[in-house]
């Protein structure tokens, strides 16, 4: 019985000396910090974001009159939207958003497989849902780099910093897959709202573009073209 106390004794102490290196840890890379003042103080997130984006005026700003007009895919199957994908991948590069959102099941990753095999130039990579780690990174090119990220698991309105949101918007190309997760102060001023309804009736696709005012100038011809494909 006596070792049993000590095994247990000795077992609790492990734990707390773990908890307190993690904690120590966050707090220096100042992620868990992030986190408490986000979550315990809303005032202070909200200057917080305020912050960011006055120091970020090139990749964050109030979107609601920044939309231009909308682009319409049907896809039937889901190699049809894996093509589209494929496809849309040859327009957008670096500084180029996509903000995914649609149902579960209907087709996000699919259509980011397709963009981000077409950026790798490899139709057989391995690309899964980076529903528990948040952020996939794949390289292309020599210094070119995609976050494909899924926010999912996170509550409205999170504090995105720490995946180094806004500033990788003009960095790398991004896919963020449940984008109705960031709040508009941390919306990119460059994107594309990318939709994907499914039709309860035949199980189609319907993928919907909607531009950022200045993306649809240099996209449209382009956007138009997809379409059609």
């Amino acid at each position: 019985m006596k070792i049993l106390y000590l095994y247990i004794v000795f077992t609790l102490l492990i734990s707390i000396k773990m908890n307190v290196f993690g904690l120590l840890y966050g707090i220096r890379r100042g992620r868990l910090l992030n986190r408490i003042l986000s979550n315990s103080n809303p005032l202070m997130n909200t200057l917080a974001v305020k912050h960011r984006c006055i120091n970020n005026k090139t990749s964050c700003q109030d979107t609601s009159d920044n939309v231009g007009q909308k682009y319409v895919k049907l896809c039937t199957t889901a190699a049809d939207i894996e093509i589209f994908g494929q496809n849309l991948g040859n327009i957008i590069d670096i500084g180029d958003v996509l903000l995914l959102h649609g149902d579960l099941g209907a087709g996000k990753t699919t259509l980011s497989r397709g963009i981000i095999t077409n950026k790798l130039d490899d139709m057989s990579a391995r690309v899964t849902s980076p529903t528990y780690l948040l952020d996939n990174i794949y390289q292309y090119g020599e210094d070119k780099y995609i976050h494909h990220m899924d926010l999912y698991r996170l509550p409205n309105n999170s504090d995105l910093s720490i995946l180094d949101i806004p500033n990788i918007y003009n960095k790398c190309l991004c896919i963020i897959e449940w984008s109705q997760r960031i709040d508009k102060t941390f919306y990119p001023v460059n994107y594309l709202d990318i939709k994907i309804s499914i039709d309860n009736n035949t199980e189609n696709r319907m993928i919907t573009i909607i531009p950022s005012a200045s993306n649809q100038n240099r996209l449209h011809d382009k956007l138009v073209e997809l379409c059609k494909m």
